[in-house]
């Protein structure tokens, strides 16, 4: 996801690639994200199960949860965790266990959540001035040897993001 910012998994050879993919695909490791959505976030730590596909609107194609019935797509998993919840805005901290395309973006605007600056999947933010990033940060890749890779978004403030929480190790 271009628009995204933060830690990026690079393999140097195919091979690795191949392998980095089938780590994910084994939930042998992770990757953590925050972001800031829409409006005070209802939940403590939420599990997300949703089936996503690509759907055309017009001229764009986008990615949408779809009814399991009927439709084909792929599972996306997230785990989410709110760190900061204020009447108009949450930042929120998105274990992903499945690495579908917006998968995250998609479901925190299905849930009425849109990501802040996501004109894509959500609507022009009314707290940032246009041409806002997407608060959506690559924070923390947790591989399965312990390694804990992190990264802080460089938003300012009000939106600046000092520490994150430990690291908390969940089943699949």
């Amino acid at each position: 996801d271009k628009d995204t910012s933060g830690i990026l998994l690079v393999a140097l050879t195919h091979r690795a690639l191949r392998e980095a993919g089938e780590c994910m695909r084994r939930r042998e490791f992770c990757k953590e994200y925050v972001c800031w959505v829409r409006g005070a976030w209802p939940q403590k730590t939420t599990k997300l199960i949703n089936t996503l596909a690509k759907q055309k609107t017009g001229e764009q194609e986008k990615m949408a949860v779809v009814s399991a019935q009927g439709e084909e797509g792929k599972e996306a998993i997230s785990y989410v965790t709110p760190l900061v919840i204020e009447n108009d805005k949450s930042l929120l901290l998105v274990r992903i266990l499945t690495g579908r395309t917006h998968q995250i973006r998609v479901q925190m605007a299905h849930m009425g959540h849109p990501v802040l600056g996501d004109h894509k999947y959500g609507s022009r933010c009314p707290y940032t001035k246009d041409g806002a990033p997407l608060f959506l940060h690559a924070c923390r890749i947790v591989l399965n040897d312990g390694h804990v890779f992190t990264d802080l978004p460089p938003w300012p403030e009000p939106y600046a993001v000092s520490c994150l929480p430990p690291v908390v190790h969940r089943e699949s």
